[in-house]
């Protein structure tokens, strides 16, 4: 399934069951269409930059009404509306919620390690039996992972030494001429690496500080226990990881490709928001399944956490804020920054040293 990737406006015509919602969502329309007047005025009052990031910031609110992951995030987000005194309250609680709730589960490119190769590959059938052997006299290891490294072969072994999207066989663990249906595979986390560790280093205040939040903000919509459960090294739990495409796995990092459940267990849509990845053999629809039962899937809560972040992303036009930062990465090795990168990272960069108000 493709989805635009255009920001979407809030709607005249939203409805909900609850009329508190409805009602703070229209309070976020007016703030809207305050906001795009001021983008029409040609008097220069405010930079171009910092309206349009205000923008994004109300429609983050807005959209989170309407596709929030649970009805106790609706709940808070519409607490959170009610209770702002001013328009400017309501932009930075918007900006809280882009900085806590959606870029954590954004990689920055290439920060996954890439898979190590081996010098030669051994058939299929061999390689499984030697896992497999493996697996029965060390079960805890792969049970619980305790790292990235032991994660990813536990998930390949879990997915049967597939990519979980594509169904392409992992190269690593294939013989080298088996033809054209193989790829890359690496270990693609829901929850990043980075969000749930060193959280009790003194050294790291600022990382600590950061992570605490995003778990306050996970337990404020209804999800009270995925911290403990993902403390430290649990963050490479199996139900957090998923055996993907190299380039797949870019996508799902940048919110550009995630899955929507089903009423079938443990069966998704697949979703994104670039024709390429279907181009690159995604399935349209997947249905998980585990090789050993010991072996956990992927949680289908943390994938419906994830689908919810990625679609107000692209609704509010936060994704397109992310690739414009992107871009300041890529221009610093080549000189020159164009002046709207250079602006968006500016303002990301007053935003982070600044105290936002935190609605949780």
């Amino acid at each position: 399934m493709i989805l635009n990737s255009d920001p979407v406006p809030l709607s005249d015509n939203f409805t909900h069951p609850l009329p508190s919602v409805v009602n703070a969502y229209k309070i976020c329309r007016k703030d809207e269409e305050r906001i795009l007047d001021n983008l029409n005025d040609t008097d220069g009052k405010k930079n171009l930059t910092t309206l349009r990031k205000e923008l994004i910031n109300i429609r983050i609110l807005g959209h989170l009404l309407d596709k929030a992951p649970s009805a106790t995030a609706t709940a808070h987000i519409t607490k959170t509306i009610v209770s702002c005194k001013s328009y400017i309250e309501r932009v930075k609680a918007g900006e809280f919620y882009d900085q806590h709730f959606l870029r954590p589960f954004r990689s920055n490119k290439g920060r996954t390690p890439s898979p190590s190769h081996h010098p030669s590959r051994p058939s299929f059938d061999y390689r499984q039996a030697v896992i497999k052997t493996d697996m029965t006299e060390n079960r805890l290891e792969y049970t619980h992972p305790q790292n990235h490294q032991q994660a990813k072969k536990s998930a390949l072994l879990r997915d049967n030494f597939r990519c979980m999207v594509s169904g392409k066989v992992d190269a690593q663990s294939w013989e080298a001429d088996i033809g054209s249906d193989v790829t890359i595979t690496e270990c693609a986390h829901i929850f990043e690496e980075s969000t749930n560790t060193n959280l009790n280093d003194e050294a790291k205040v600022s990382a600590q500080h950061y992570a605490a939040s995003v778990w306050a903000v996970l337990e404020a919509f209804g999800y009270p226990n995925i911290l403990k459960d993902l403390a430290g090294s649990n963050i490479h739990r199996l139900d957090n990881i998923l055996t993907m495409d190299l380039r797949l796995h870019q996508y799902f990092d940048t919110l550009k490709l995630w899955f929507e459940g089903t009423e079938i267990p443990h069966c998704y849509n697949v979703v994104s928001t670039e024709n390429v990845v279907f181009a690159m053999g995604a399935h349209h629809v997947v249905t998980f399944q585990s090789a050993d039962e010991e072996l956990a899937l992927p949680n289908p809560t943390y994938l419906h956490i994830h689908a919810a972040c990625c679609k107000v992303a692209h609704m509010s036009g936060a994704a397109g804020y992310y690739e414009l930062l992107d871009g300041d990465d890529e221009y610093n090795s080549t000189g020159a920054v164009p002046a709207d990168v250079l602006t968006a990272r500016l303002h990301d960069i007053s935003i982070s040293q600044s105290h936002i108000v935190d609605p949780v």
